[in-house]
């Protein structure tokens, strides 16, 4: 800016085939959450040096101190940490396109095949409300919002979050630099495997 004051826009949202950051006046440069959308903007050489990938990281642990989960002789922790967590937004209604019924689908399938060990969380909104879920829930679920569709960005918001608490997560295979940046933090898994995976994730961590 004209008194020496850099604008910047942190994108968090995903992109899909090309680089949409809405209208880019007035930013001076334009951060990326993901590999593949810092990707898909640097094919412009022109834009390139406006646009950086900036990947959120591990929290602070004090913002993370009441997170520990409950111990086994807590009968609330007995029966969640049975369960593994969807975090998210799923649309409650059957408009075709409707962002996020993909994901609708997706949850759907996976739940009439994990049964009672899948649960759904959308009203975290607040520092404690996520540590409680973090104190009763140790394996975590993610599904893009497009569910399905191939080589989408990893939710790395999200995941920054969940890693920094400890938790395990088991999402659905995303655009493979992603999945390369969290390459043994996070499972990555076809949709057709991924029950699979989380009735194998909550049975280890009922070992430990």
């Amino acid at each position: 800016g004209a008194r020496g004051i850099r604008r910047v826009l942190y994108s968090t949202e995903p992109m899909a085939a090309s680089c949409t950051n809405g209208n880019m006046e007035g930013w001076d440069e334009f951060w990326h959450y993901t590999l593949h959308n810092a990707n898909l903007c640097w094919r412009d050489p022109g834009a390139r040096r406006r646009h950086r990938y900036v990947p959120p990281g591990a929290l602070d642990q004090e913002l993370m101190k009441d997170a520990a989960p409950l111990g086994e002789g807590n009968a609330i922790a007995r029966v969640n940490q049975r369960k593994a967590v969807f975090l998210g937004i799923i649309p409650r209604n059957s408009t075709p396109k409707m962002p996020g019924q993909a994901r609708r689908r997706c949850y759907n399938t996976l739940s009439r095949e994990l049964g009672a060990r899948l649960t759904h969380r959308e009203n975290v909104y607040s520092l404690p409300a996520m540590r409680q879920l973090l104190r009763t829930h140790r394996v975590f679920v993610n599904l893009h919002k497009d569910c399905g569709e191939a080589d989408r960005p990893a939710e790395a918001v999200r995941f920054s979050a969940l890693l920094s608490a400890g938790r395990r997560i088991i999402s659905e295979r995303a655009n493979p630099a992603d999945e390369k940046q969290f390459s043994g933090l996070v499972t990555f898994v076809e949709l057709s495997q991924m029950g699979k995976a989380v009735a194998s994730a909550l049975a280890e961590d009922a070992l430990e």
